[in-house]
């Protein structure tokens, strides 16, 4: 048996670098969503950081910002 899955959507973020959204397509259904800046923060010293996959250009150093 599975369990649903729950999504909590809280603010909308925009990278300071770029300007991109979290989503590229936030009308379209969740399944077809297109992440920009990816879905889930990470805490590090008191701080909650997000990545632009835009500014990172694959790259896992990259695209970091405090949000």
């Amino acid at each position: 048996m599975t369990k649903p899955i729950n999504i909590t959507i809280g603010p909308d973020l925009q990278c300071p670098t770029c300007g991109a959204t979290e989503l590229a397509n936030p009308d379209a259904p969740v399944a077809d969503w297109l992440w920009q800046i990816r879905p889930n923060k990470v805490y590090h010293y008191g701080n909650w950081w997000s990545q632009c996959l835009i500014c990172s250009g694959n790259n896992p150093d990259k695209g970091w910002f405090a949000s």
